[in-house]
C-alpha cells in the first residue's frame, strides 16, 4: 500500500481562509521543504521521517504537512493534508 498527497501530485487545490482575517491563504508547499536546503532533494523516507518528528504520535500516518501563508495578515499556518491510499498488487 502507498499513500499520496493530493496537493503534491496536483491532484486537488487548497482554499483556506485565513484564521484571523479571513483573506485566502497561499500554499507554500509541504513543511518537509523548509526543513533545509537539500530537503527536496532527499529521499523521500528521510522527508517522511522529517515529517513524522514534526507531528505528534496520534497524528504521524499518512498525513502530509503544508505551510499556509496570509499576505494580508503576514502569518503563517500549518495545515494537515489527509493523504490518499492505494493497494499495489
Amino acid at each position: 500500500m502507498f499513500h499520496l498527497c493530493p496537493l503534491c501530485n496536483g491532484l486537488t487545490s487548497l482554499e483556506v481562509a485565513c484564521p484571523v482575517c479571513t483573506h485566502q491563504t497561499i500554499d507554500y508547499g509541504k513543511l518537509d521543504d523548509f526543513a533545509g536546503p537539500y530537503s527536496p532533494y532527499e529521499p523521500l523516507h528521510q522527508a517522511a521521517a522529517m515529517s513524522q518528528i514534526l507531528l505528534a504520535e496520534t497524528d504521524r500516518e499518512h498525513y502530509c504537512v503544508h505551510v499556509l501563508y496570509c499576505a494580508n495578515c503576514n502569518r503563517d499556518y500549518r495545515c494537515k493534508i489527509q493523504e490518499w491510499g492505494s493497494i499495489v498488487t
